[in-house]
């Protein structure tokens, strides 16, 4: 008798990101907030989205979108024959922003094909993952050494010699925030707002029936 085959890390790694499974995940789970808390919900995950929204500029956009115009800048400066300095400065930016979001674009909305067997869509979104990575590595660096400096001012001078070796250490998750859990739990966060909003567009609070008293 065949055996089911059992899942990999790839499998429950696209599972973690796969948009769909993220909001199905919120439809359900916006099932069991009662009516009147509704509101409630609303305005915390407002806050959680603008938190982490504003956490996934720093650690996973604007890496990125700095990488991509270091490239553009340095590697397609030459002039493009037919083209004017105009339209060849915008259509330099613009593939500068394509190349910034296109990981973000596979990891969240090309996973499904990926679980579906497709080889090619699922190297281009490990690639991607690896692209993510390098491009944040070192913003996250960065924020590692800035943490490690501060928990470590005034240690003595013979310890101090650990302290790269601390901030590599501390780098790793950081990185991993970066690459992958912040900007998905953005993406929670937002789909879940955004079903919270309609919701508190549609429900009526339920309001509690008194008995009708009965005269004698």
């Amino acid at each position: 008798m065949n055996r089911k085959p059992q899942p990999t890390l790839t499998y429950y790694l696209w599972r973690f990101s796969d948009v769909q499974m993220i909001d199905a995940l919120a439809e359900q789970w916006l099932k069991s907030v009662r009516p009147g808390a509704t509101a409630l919900y609303l305005l915390a995950f407002l806050a959680l989205t603008t938190v982490t929204g504003v956490l996934t500029w720093f650690f996973d956009v604007r890496p990125s979108l700095a990488f991509a115009n270091y490239v553009g800048q340095n590697a397609f400066n030459q002039p493009i024959p037919f083209v004017s300095d105009h339209a060849a400065g915008f259509l330099t930016t613009f593939l500068i922003a394509i190349l910034s979001i296109m990981p973000n674009l596979l990891e969240f909305f090309t996973v499904g094909l990926a679980l579906q067997g497709n080889l090619a869509v699922d190297i281009s979104i490990k690639a991607a993952l690896v692209f993510d990575a390098i491009t944040d590595a070192p913003g996250a660096y960065e924020f590692a050494r800035t943490v490690v400096a501060y928990f470590t001012a005034g240690i003595p001078v013979e310890f101090q010699v650990s302290i790269p070796f601390v901030e590599i250490l501390f780098t790793a998750p950081v990185l991993l925030l970066a690459t992958i859990v912040i900007e998905t739990l953005f993406l929670s966060f937002l789909l879940a707002t955004f079903r919270l909003f309609r919701a508190s567009m549609t429900r009526q609070p339920r309001m509690m029936r008194r008995p009708h008293s009965q005269t004698p």
